[in-house]
């Protein structure tokens, strides 16, 4: 106690060390490809480097394949992209060469490890405060902060991941006896989380350095690829390093009063839940299917229909170049009503009611556009070619806060009059009633069951990916081994930052015969994610029924069935 039978206060401390070179994080299984010593930068590399890769060179040997079929690397190596012998070039500050070759004449799995570090800390503060025999105020106060040291996960040796957490959990309570027969319980509480990441990347690489085009200008981090058949990834992560919190803040009061053969509790509490992030997914993050493909890093070829080497770009996202700014927040509460009333010497009831609402999410940025299906049906043919305004954009629905950031729409994107862009927001109708019983049939048999109602909120993982990406203030990229993206130049140029993406299809008969041949003439092949224009809180329909019979003296039969349905 600091101040006898007045304020008691109570703290502890934990510390976490910890290094462990077994987990996923610390250790890397590669096939390494043969790349001949030397000095890479010599006149001569390229054709050694291609006479040691080649098919023909290595017959019946799979290694040397590319899984797709794409283009395979020539054996005097005239068709090796520059990029990939820029990123062969890197050197680590070690002096030694960041991406290592099997050291033979063929490919030679190397497993990698360095211990993942963990650091993790904690401090808990309580305190209790007798303020008057009838007013008690209590408090805690809890704390992390977890760094994290990934060197490998998967990665080449070189470009290890950062990661920090931090968690802040605060409350205070403050206890006050009204009466002999009433207490109130009022609350504030708050809860922070913060996640970070690095940008993961060798050091001083940059795609000026390699001859790579950037996703944005101004973009300096490399793209990460993965080659799939050699089992890694070079050049670290798909971010610019992320930074991502979420701060609740809730305020509540319940007051519990018995009266009679009546015990009720009745309370409320509102919360405010704010997420700002910045998602910097603009450096990209390619897969190649083997060394090979890495190599030559072609594009397809229309006339046999050879896919590129490049098979996917994923979660390739054009923006700014620090990345999508979100400031995300939404508010919700709840009231409810109890009572535990004893009907008799044998039976008793707990009868109560609670009420849900789960706002819908805004953005202070604006940047909540998404589509709604009720306005593609209002559409159902299309443009036959891309626009800018009109039916072919008239899908998009944007945040009333929009144009305070953006201006006007372009004619046909609609202005939602509401911060977000459902068109049935959060309902004002969640009322879940609940009861159970307890009947005591005689001094053997026992009857027990119930049943209620319960809302669900959405989680936030699913709205957000929703909306993270959406038109004009960012664009998907992502494509799969049909496309005509180089190493050099791994983004496509559409769509440009700034637009509405357009919904259109051309039904001409070059199109009808071979859609697949010039994809973005005959139609847009949109693929983009939105939410239920109409926003639905999930609910579940819960009931029970127990019976506890005592057959034989010291035994006891129960039999109880629990059953639940669900909507979303």
């Amino acid at each position: 106690p600091i101040k006898k039978d007045k304020l008691f206060i109570f703290g502890s401390y934990q510390g976490t060390r910890q290094k462990n070179g077994l987990a996923s994080q610390g250790v890397t299984t590669a096939q390494l490809p043969p790349i001949p010593a030397g000095d890479r930068s010599a006149p001569g590399f390229a054709a050694a480097l291609g006479a040691a890769n080649c098919p023909q060179n290595n017959p019946g040997n799979a290694n040397f394949i590319t899984p797709s079929g794409s283009q395979n690397v020539a054996c005097n190596g005239s068709n090796i992209s520059p990029v990939a012998l820029a990123i062969l070039n890197i050197k680590l500050p070690n002096g030694q060469y960041y991406f290592p070759s099997s050291g033979t004449s063929g490919y030679k799995q190397a497993t990698f490890s360095s211990p993942a570090i963990y650091n993790g800390d904690q401090g808990l503060v309580n305190f209790d405060y007798l303020i008057s025999p009838k007013n008690t105020l209590a408090g805690r106060w809890f704390y992390t902060n977890d760094p994290q040291i990934a060197p490998l996960g998967g990665q080449l040796p070189g470009a290890p991941s950062l990661l920090g957490f931090d968690n802040v959990n605060s409350v205070l309570k403050l206890t006050t006896i009204v009466t002999n027969s009433i207490v109130n319980e009022a609350r504030v509480s708050y809860q922070r989380n913060l996640a970070h990441t690095n940008a993961q990347a060798p050091p001083n690489v940059t795609n000026a350095q390699l001859g790579i085009t950037p996703n944005v200008p101004g973009v300096q981090l490399p793209p990460a690829i993965a080659i799939s058949a050699s089992g890694f990834s070079i050049l670290g992560g798909i971010n610019n390093g992320t930074y991502s919190v979420t701060n609740q803040t809730q305020a509540a009061d319940q007051i519990s009063f018995s009266r009679g053969r009546h015990t009720m509790r009745a309370g409320f509490e509102w919360e405010q839940n704010a997420w700002p992030i910045t998602w910097s997914g603009t450096r990209g993050n390619l897969t190649v299917g083997s060394f090979n493909d890495l190599l030559v890093g072609g594009p397809q070829n229309t006339a046999t229909g050879q896919p590129g080497n490049i098979n996917q770009c994923l979660y390739c996202t054009r923006s700014a170049p620090q990345g999508i700014i979100h400031g995300y927040y939404a508010a919700g509460g709840s009231a409810f009503f109890q009572d535990d009333f004893k009907a008799s010497s044998r039976l008793t009831l707990n009868l109560g009611v609670r009420w849900e609402y789960n706002g819908a999410l805004n953005d202070k940025y604006g940047n909540l556009t998404q589509i709604w299906v009720s306005r593609l049906q209002a559409v159902p043919l299309p443009p036959s070619g891309p626009t800018t305004s009109g039916p072919g954009v008239s899908q998009w629905v944007v945040p009333s806060n929009f144009t305070a950031h953006y201006g006007q729409p372009p004619d046909g994107v609609l202005v939602s009059p509401n911060l977000t862009t459902e068109r049935v927001g959060a309902r004002l109708s969640n009322f879940a009633p609940r009861i159970g019983f307890a009947y005591q049939v005689n001094n053997k048999l026992v009857v027990r069951g119930g049943a209620g109602i319960f809302f669900d909120r959405v989680g936030g993982d699913r709205i957000v990916y929703s909306v993270e990406q959406g038109n004009p203030y960012s664009a998907t990229l992502d494509y799969n081994s049909l496309n005509n993206q180089t190493l050099a130049n791994p983004f496509p140029a559409t769509p440009l930052l700034g637009t509405f993406s357009s919904r259109y299809a051309n039904f001409s008969p070059a199109c009808l015969k071979n859609p697949n041949a010039t994809i973005a003439v005959c139609n847009s092949n949109l693929n983009i994610p939105f939410l239920d224009e109409v926003l639905h809180t999930p609910l579940i329909r819960q009931y029970n029924l127990g019976v506890q019979y005592e057959f034989a003296p010291k035994w006891v039969l129960e039999v109880g069935y629990v059953g639940s349905s669900s909507i979303n």
